[in-house]
């Protein structure tokens, strides 16, 4: 699948999201998924593949409570 590990996967995201916003990291990383999301059963099952593919939705959940919480944060300020 990816050829950075999880820890590189998650840093290169974390990055995206405080440079750029979490709505840019997260588009970033369903792109991704969306590619990486039919390898994982070609030449069949592969259980690595599958379990790389696990942890990076994982991490888009992780980006998305992320976003959720600043913005209710922001929200709730403002009143």
């Amino acid at each position: 699948m990816s050829k950075l590990s999880p820890e590189q996967t998650r840093a290169k995201y974390m990055k995206m999201a405080k440079s750029m916003g979490y709505d840019e990291a997260i588009t970033a990383i369903h792109n991704e998924l969306g590619s990486l999301e039919p390898k994982v059963f070609d030449d069949g099952y592969n259980k690595e593949r599958f379990d790389d593919l696990q942890k990076m939705r994982e991490l888009a959940r992780e980006l998305y409570t992320l976003k959720l919480t600043e913005d209710s944060k922001e929200f709730y300020v403002k009143k």
